[in-house]
């Protein structure tokens, strides 16, 4: 026969379970687990070669306006302007850009590692590279305050026991809410900067693509030495291939970092409902698969 104390305990176990139980099942749905694993994984990628780009693009540059200058007769030339190689893509410039990128990339990696079965340590650790990367940003950049970087460490440093899948669920929906301005602001910059029809990065680069195929073809056009139309061959050829990377790599990163806003704004809906809608997610992933099929063929 159970005393009325026995009874007390074995209810008190059983409502711990159950309530162990009922914490687990309220991690993600295998839906949204999908959706947050392709998004993550895309945004880690785009900013990944988007950092790389943005330094690609500034050595390119310099090197088309060093061949523009080798195969440029002097009554042609527009000085001082074209003494300055880097035009517009001066380097604190280019860093800054870097860093916008960086914030994308250890975002994407972030929700990634809360997506997989990833050691405490390691989540920690890519917690602290995201806050690390946001805190790089120039302060009128910086939209995540001081209070909520560090709500996002202590809530990953949270994630671990029993419960595991209910914390990481919660550590995720908080991120994905509290970054949603901050992502938003570096895509916009990403994409103004990207977009070659002004006069901000892309624009530059494509402006010193033109003006080495313009140069490349009055070279060859003069009757010059062997090694004068062997200088205008490769400025040529380099000419071309920067305008073929401009068409198949600038404007898909410019099409992709536009998606991630939608794309975000989709998931931070998606992980707070039971219905998931995920087209612009798959829009995003396809762009950002596309892109880096492009890049496997141009490098």
């Amino acid at each position: 026969m159970h005393t009325k104390s026995g009874r007390s305990d074995l209810n008190l176990i059983f409502c711990s379970f159950l309530a162990i139980f009922l914490l687990v099942s309220c991690g993600l749905t295998a839906s949204q687990r999908k959706a947050l694993k392709e998004f993550s994984s895309a945004t880690a990628s785009i900013g990944e070669v988007t950092s790389a780009e943005l330094v690609r693009m500034r050595n390119e540059i310099i090197q088309m306006n060093v061949h523009r200058l080798r195969i440029t007769e002097v009554k042609d030339m527009k000085l001082p302007d074209d003494k300055d190689l880097d035009k517009a893509l001066d380097v604190e410039d280019v860093v800054e850009r870097v860093r916008a990128a960086e914030v994308l990339q250890t975002y994407g990696e972030l929700l990634l590692s809360l997506a997989e079965d990833t050691q405490q340590e390691e989540l920690s650790a890519a917690a602290d590279r995201f806050v690390q990367n946001v805190k790089g940003l120039p302060g009128v950049d910086r939209k995540l305050t001081q209070e909520q970087l560090d709500g996002i460490g202590k809530v990953v440093k949270t994630v671990g026991g029993l419960i595991v899948e209910h914390m990481k669920a919660k550590a995720i929906k908080l991120i994905v809410r509290d970054t949603s301005g901050q992502v938003e602001h570096l895509c916009d910059l990403l994409e103004a900067d990207f977009d070659h029809e002004n006069d901000r990065l892309a624009g530059q680069f494509v402006a010193s693509t033109e003006k080495l195929l313009t140069a490349s073809g009055k070279a060859l056009e003069r009757s010059g030495t062997l090694e004068e139309r062997i200088a205008a061959i490769d400025a040529l050829k380099l000419g071309r291939a920067n305008r073929d990377r401009r068409e198949e790599v600038l404007d898909r990163i410019s099409q992709a970092v536009v998606k991630i806003k939608s794309a975000n704004a989709e998931l931070d809906g998606s992980l707070n409902s039971n219905k998931v809608t995920v087209e612009d997610l798959k829009e995003f992933s396809t762009r950002v698969r596309s892109l880096i099929d492009a890049l496997k063929v141009l490098k």
